[in-house]
């Protein structure tokens, strides 16, 4: 029993969820030419796909997938890069591994611009407070979503004599 259970944790060590985000500034002929989209590796399936709706669309957004190696494509059919007066870009990145892409696109000639990234295991981002002194601290929190209630000393009571008045500004 101790051999197969040996066998199985590296397994299960492969398909650990993770998570990436996307952050991507498209040029002004977005939505007649461009697009991107990323493949895993392994199984040769398409994970993700998106082709900008308006011109100078921004796309922020996350994603989970199984971590493994996938190729990461842009693409642009005139073969002028994403190229127009705003700049372009595309950046890719989790908490763990911080920002995978970084790519500064204004300027750049391409029909296809394309790598192969690793994604490491990342357990998701979990929003709450990090502030250790706040009343709401989440200690399971890995994400600061603003929430931090802080600790007021003294009295809160309007009517009394010794309210705090620093607390109404």
């Amino acid at each position: 029993m101790k051999k197969l259970l040996l066998l199985l944790l590296p397994l299960s060590l492969l398909g650990q969820n993770t998570w990436v985000n996307f952050k991507v500034q498209y040029d002004f002929y977005g939505v007649q030419e461009s697009n991107f989209f990323m493949v895993n590796d392994s199984s040769g399936q398409q994970v993700f796909y998106h082709q900008p709706t308006v011109s100078y669309e921004y796309l922020d957004t996350t994603i989970q997938l199984q971590s493994g190696n996938y190729t990461v494509s842009l693409t642009d059919n005139y073969g002028d890069g994403w190229t127009s007066n705003l700049p372009s870009w595309f950046k890719m990145q989790n908490t763990c591994q911080g920002l995978i892409i970084d790519w500064q696109l204004q300027g750049l000639s391409f029909f296809l611009r394309d790598t192969t990234v690793n994604i490491m295991p990342c357990p998701p981002p979990y929003g709450g407070c990090l502030d250790a002194m706040a009343l709401n601290y989440d200690s399971l929190a890995n994400t600061d979503d603003g929430s931090c209630i802080g600790v007021v000393y003294g009295c809160m009571d309007p009517v009394s004599y010794t309210h705090l008045r620093a607390h109404e500004t």
